[in-house]
């Protein structure tokens, strides 16, 4: 997927995230998906081709909202930007997440393939990588959108919304770390709070040859 302009840090995107979602779940689900569809890249982009190789649609911006390619003229700039002047990208940013929250309304995450595939809120930290499908090895870093999502949250609320002081926002964190059932440990760091440690990579193979995979869902 080519990403351009400006990306924003987790805590940032729960800026957008917290004036459409107000379930501390759902929040948590947003921004995970966010991270897992466009690793909250404003401009990021991915073209859908038809039989023939012509492009039929365009997948746009924070939330890869779908547009037609008849629709690209009038309706892409409004949901991605290449720019990284704030004036420029912010109301795109906002759009985007409001049209994720109406499609929301009807059909919650199910139009998310990074959400219903499961691999959004995937817990684990390593997985063994496949290769169309196949277990082949070795072990590599899981795309980590719900650990990022927990910080990113706990971190809003200590350093945007100041909400929270450090031991609230921390303990926050760890409530949503049993949640969503992340192993490893939270801390403070530089005034921030963070993951001060997490499983290491595996030595060994999996023993059943595959390892933890995510569980595809209906998108609830």
């Amino acid at each position: 997927m080519p990403y351009a302009g400006h990306t924003l840090r987790p805590r940032e995107a729960c800026i957008y995230i917290a004036q459409k979602w107000q379930n501390v779940d759902e929040r948590h689900k947003a921004l995970a998906t966010m991270l897992a569809e466009s690793r909250c890249n404003i401009g990021a982009w991915h073209d859908n081709v038809g039989e023939g190789g012509a492009v039929i649609s365009r997948d746009c911006g924070l939330y890869q909202i779908n547009v037609p390619v008849e629709r690209l003229n009038t309706v892409e700039l409004l949901l991605r930007s290449e720019s990284e002047d704030f004036a420029e990208w912010e109301p795109a940013a906002k759009h985007n997440v409001g049209i994720a929250r109406q499609m929301w309304e009807y059909r919650k995450w199910q139009p998310w393939v990074a959400y219903n595939t499961g691999w959004a809120t995937f817990p684990e930290w390593w997985v063994w990588r496949q290769e169309e499908e196949k277990p082949v090895g070795p072990w590599v870093p899981t795309g980590r959108y719900i650990h990022k999502a927990i910080v990113g949250w706990a971190n809003w609320h200590l350093l945007i919304a100041k909400t929270k002081n450090e031991n609230g926002a921390l303990a926050s964190a760890y409530n949503q770390q049993v949640k969503w059932k992340v192993k490893g440990e939270l801390a403070l760091s530089a005034g921030k709070v963070a993951w001060k440690s997490h499983p290491p990579k595996p030595e060994e193979p999996p023993a059943d040859g595959v390892g933890p995979r995510p569980k595809p869902n209906d998108g609830t």
